[in-house]
């Protein structure tokens, strides 16, 4: 719901604002679980209060909110660095409240926008607020589009461009940050979290921020790419200001990047609120989450397989290997099946990464190694009901100048051949055009495919839109690891996955499982952590929970592999729709080699959850897993669905394995 509050209608509760200098106008947001006030000044909107329904604690302060900054704003735009209590005045030109009714694949929401202008300057910005049926949180964002280039120094270390704001003063020690890197092809270490009081010049870096600010729990996802992936403009993605409190870092636009046109809106900032401690903040997010991202099953349930883990492509890829793939895959009960480099007339993705050019015949079919197209592997993937993906890598060394070249290969890949699923990869966000163009590419694309279109953002090099960006597009291509390097080692991906889960839908991660029985050599014969140690169903358990992906050619897999794996794919198969609509979080220790760990899904929609619990190499026999806080599982054994010991829930809550 939205409505316009008469000033003098407001409550005294929020500091009797409606004799406060400077409140123009207030408006309320709201949807049932959580309620915005915001007040209009002349310099922008603030907030006036934030709770948690029905009578949750109120996130903004009590006495009002004129020390704060307004809750969006861009320095040397919107206000002078070097007098930094003068903001720029705002004149509120119009107001629009769109309403977006439920449908496969979408939420039902609202969306507030108000323009904002300053003629005299010829600045102009849009302040988006966008609400979800059923989410305990509220999104906003910042278009901003100027005849003029902001004034002052373009790159000072301490820029502030802020896309939110809570004016409640905080506390470092209530206050966690939580940090992400992509580029997972040199990184194994995917998140870290550490207590905002380890910063003392209050700059934080993270996508995610979780407190307290007293009763009131809340927390702040920014979601952009990774601060390791943004283009240059501020010091983090938080600043904590002791005398007016948090600014959410980063509108995504350089300086030297405004333009009149078009404008450039920023990421989406959500401001989640809940009451108990951190465990109930990761299941507000993930409330969030749902509503964000609906699943849709014939579209998101994604059992898939690559060739490209056994490091023969681009080289092997023909028609003839493509057609016994299909065949092992219906064998193994795989669904889905991805064409990776290879496919394309140019041979591989090389000429691209040695920043050649390319000539116009690149993306055309391989006449030697696909003589028929894919006509013929488009008919046997329909009859034996597999539904295909394609690699495809964007033209970066033109900065996607040629992007509608690259459109017209795919639209005619896509709606000629009817692939459903690309895998986008070789993206490099350089510059405002190369944001904007990849955008655009895959806005374009959904809209002449439709709704089943579904796009693989690979996170393994590069700064990308990383984990939490464009996640509407599709899923995520989390990493490559691989025998022949001895870089695959099962628990090593078991701990990227199980320290992604707080924070990603788990069924949006794509997660391999790779052919056990290749390069054994290239592992020490007595190593206890070599994947060769490690049986095919407790593999393929590490990924049973989110999207599996065979990352390896599936014809080559010798019957000890298929018979391991024919059961544990027909449990995935028989479970995944419940399992996509669970809220996963990490239990046990994080994955090691040596440890207890495991995942624990709550299934909010049915009568049981599910407990996942991985023995590595470790002497001990038995293990006492805690459940997240909310759990209240019912004491006694649980029901057995894969492999072998019994859990048993004891009257203090936890799980005995």
């Amino acid at each position: 719901a939205f409505s316009e509050i008469p000033v003098g209608d407001l409550p005294q509760a929020t500091s009797g604002l409606s004799a406060t200098p400077g409140l123009l106008r207030a408006f309320r947001l709201g949807n049932g679980l959580v309620e915005r006030t915001l007040g209009l000044f002349p310099d922008g909107f603030r907030t006036l209060s934030f709770r948690l329904l029905p009578d949750g604690p109120d996130l903004a302060p009590p006495g009002g909110t004129l020390s704060g900054w307004p809750d969006a704003g861009y320095q040397g735009l919107t206000w002078n660095p070097w007098t930094p209590d003068r903001h720029l005045h705002l004149d509120l030109v119009h107001l629009e409240v769109e309403h977006f009714p439920e449908a496969p694949g979408r939420t039902a929401s609202l969306t507030v926008a108000f323009h904002l202008e300053a003629p005299l300057h010829g600045l102009h910005l849009v302040r988006r607020y966008r609400i979800l049926a059923g989410a305990p949180a509220l999104s906003a964002s910042l278009s901003i589009r100027s005849d003029v280039l902001p004034i002052g120094e373009f790159y000072p270390a301490d820029r502030i461009n802020w896309i939110e704001a809570l004016p409640r003063v905080l506390r470092p020690a209530d206050l966690s940050i939580h940090s992400f890197r992509t580029r997972t092809d040199h990184h194994d270490d995917l998140a870290t979290v550490a207590s905002a009081d380890a910063f003392p010049g209050g700059v934080l870096q993270g996508n995610l921020l979780m407190g307290y600010s007293d009763e009131a729990g809340f927390w702040i996802l920014k979601e952009s790419p990774c601060f390791m992936d943004q283009r240059g403009e501020c010091p983090g993605d938080f600043l904590l200001r002791p005398e007016a409190g948090l600014v959410v870092l980063g509108t995504g636009l350089r300086p030297e990047e405004v333009r009149p046109e078009p404008p450039w809106t920023s990421p989406w900032v959500t401001v989640g609120l809940f009451e108990g401690d951190a465990d109930f903040g990761f299941r507000s997010l993930k409330r969030y989450q749902e509503r964000a991202f609906p699943l849709v099953p014939e579209r998101d349930l994604i059992l898939m397989a690559n060739p490209w883990g056994d490091r023969r492509l681009p080289d092997a890829l023909d028609e003839a290997l493509v057609l016994r793939e299909l065949e092992a895959c219906a064998d193994l009960g795989l669904t889905h099946y991805l064409l990776d480099d290879g496919w394309q007339a140019g041979g591989s993705f090389r000429p691209m990464n040695r920043n050649q050019v390319l000539p116009e015949a690149y993306w055309a079919i391989h006449p030697v190694r696909f003589p028929n197209g894919f006509s013929r592997i488009a008919r046997e993937a329909r009859r034996l009901g597999i539904s295909l993906g394609l690699w495809f890598a964007p033209d970066f060394t033109t900065g996607y100048r040629t992007i509608r070249r690259d459109y017209e290969v795919l639209r005619e890949r896509i709606l000629g051949d009817g692939f459903r699923y690309v895998k986008l990869d070789g993206m490099k966000l350089r510059t405002r055009d190369c944001v904007e163009r990849l955008e655009w590419l895959m806005g374009a694309l959904r809209e002449a495919a439709g709704d089943p279109l579904v796009f693989l953002l690979d996170v393994t090099a590069d700064p990308r839109f990383g984990y939490f960006q464009h996640l509407e597009q599709g899923s995520l291509f989390l990493e490559n690891r691989y025998t022949d390097w001895g870089t695959y080692r099962p628990h090593r991906t078991f701990r990227n996955l199980w320290s992604l889960s707080p924070y990603v839908p788990a069924w949006k991660i794509q997660a391999e499982f790779l052919n056990l029985h290749r390069n054994g050599d290239r592992y020490g014969a007595d190593d206890p952590l070599r994947p060769a140690a490690w049986s095919h169903e407790a593999v393929f358990a590490t990924v049973l929970l989110f999207s599996p992906l065979a990352w390896c050619e599936v014809s080559a897999l010798p019957d000890e592999a298929r018979q391991a794996l024919r059961p544990m794919i027909r449990l995935y198969r028989d479970y995944a729709e419940r399992f996509a609509r669970c809220r996963i979080l990490p239990v046990g220790e994080a994955p090691s080699g040596h440890a207890w760990t495991g995942l624990y899904a709550e299934a909010p929609f049915q009568d049981e959850d599910y407990l996942l619990v991985v023995r590595e190499e470790t002497d001990a026999e038995a293990c006492s897993l805690a459940l997240p806080s909310f759990a209240r599982p019912v004491p006694g054994a649980g029901r057995r669905l894969a492999g072998a010991g019994e859990a048993v829930v004891t009257p203090d809550g936890r799980v005995r394995v």
